[in-house]
């Protein structure tokens, strides 16, 4: 296979005649907790993940504060979906460590921003590569700002219809 097959991602080519690619998805299953993300990052580097990917928001860009749903810790309590995602985010100083753990590590992290607010943070951060959820297929101003900082995207299509 020739070089027009393959692409750069992460640090390694990508193509028909490469080994697979394989990303940890951590997500926000760090629970909000740092120490908790360290771990599963070095972790996943223990055993031979490729990346690591999380899932970054802010809750006050992501969903307003009148929002209730079934709280997923609680499946009978009813919650501020808001609450919710402010439980689970990271600071700024989070993420920074996370990526000088991971630099440190050299296992590549990248995440998938839900807002443009974390989606600057994490470039400003380093961060090699974007993850678009699907959900996000139709979110205009999060698509221009990714494509405009020239980083590779993957883009999901999972939720998609059409």
């Amino acid at each position: 296979m020739n070089a027009e097959n393959e692409i750069e991602f992460c640090g390694r080519l990508l193509g028909p005649d490469q080994p697979a690619f394989i990303v940890a998805e951590v997500g926000f299953n760090h629970n909000g907790d740092v120490r908790l993300a360290r771990q599963m990052i070095a972790s996943a580097a223990r055993n031979g993940a490729d990346a690591v990917k999380l899932q970054t928001f802010i809750g006050g860009e992501l969903i307003s504060r009148t929002v209730r749903g079934p709280d997923p810790d609680q499946p009978d309590r009813e919650i501020s979906l808001y609450e919710f995602f402010e439980r689970y985010q990271l600071s700024r100083k989070g993420y920074a460590s996370l990526f000088d753990h991971a630099r440190k590590l050299k296992v590549p992290l990248f995440s998938t921003p839900f807002d443009e607010a974390s989606l600057d943070m994490l470039v400003d951060l380093g961060m090699p590569a974007i993850k678009v959820a699907s959900p996000d297929l139709t979110h205009l101003p999060l698509l221009v700002r990714a494509a405009k900082t020239d980083l590779p995207i993957v883009l999901s299509t999972g939720m998609a219809t059409n």
